[in-house]
């Protein structure tokens, strides 16, 4: 099976890769199975004045800031705004021997494998994105990579029956990268999968096994 490598960056809409469950609107999302997590909120600190403390912005999100499982105070700007790193969508694939031109065989990449399928996300292009959604296999899956962890995390898309495709926040938390998700505007850690804030806050994606190989 031949590995596949990203041959460009190919910023498109990502209604495209969104299925007829996955429409970018402002519905609430209820879990088929119940109402899931309850985000915990430390005690004795008030909501809004909390968040008026914090080290990050809040203007322009539509993000539940109400429904946290983590203090605002651990959170930092990273001075970059929302996608100010375009994540990919839909990308374009080249094989080993086309990508050959471009990229030698010491050049590291993230490697998975789904249904069959496998593809590999070269790092020279993840450090300038970040994040990448993608369809592996049939699979709906997001690639992230955070350079100052070294960090490369694929995460299924799907979770409780409804497809989410994600950008970059903008922000940290242990300087590790947050993600967010178009659809409900949640912000998500990317070392773990778990939605920090926002309506779905205390959810957890499911991971999807990764290599990062020459």
């Amino acid at each position: 099976m031949a590995l596949l490598a990203v041959a460009c960056s190919n910023q498109v809409s990502s209604t495209a890769i969104n299925s007829s469950l996955n429409a970018t609107d402002e519905r609430t999302f209820v879990a088929d199975t119940g109402p899931g997590p309850s985000p915990v909120i430390e005690p004795d600190v008030p909501y809004q004045a909390e968040l008026d403390g914090a080290r990050f912005e809040t203007r322009g999100w539509r993000t539940d800031f109400s429904r946290h499982t983590v203090a605002f105070k651990y959170i930092l700007s990273s001075g970059v705004g929302r996608d100010g790193i375009p994540p990919l969508d839909r990308p374009q694939f080249e094989t080993i021997a086309e990508a050959e031109s471009v990229m030698d065989a010491f050049q590291r990449v993230v490697t998975i494998e789904v249904n069959g399928r496998a593809r590999g996300y070269p790092l020279a292009i993840l450090t300038w994105h970040e994040v990448v959604n993608d369809v592996v296999g049939g699979v709906p899956v997001v690639v992230s990579f955070w350079p100052l962890c070294n960090s490369a995390l694929p995460f299924n898309q799907k979770l409780e029956g409804r497809v989410f495709d994600f950008g970059v926040s903008g922000n940290l938390r242990n300087s590790d990268l947050i993600m967010w998700d178009r659809q409900t505007k949640t912000w998500w850690q990317q070392l773990t999968g778990e939605g920090i804030i926002g309506e779905l806050a205390g959810y957890q994606l499911s991971f999807i096994p990764a290599s990062i190989i020459s």
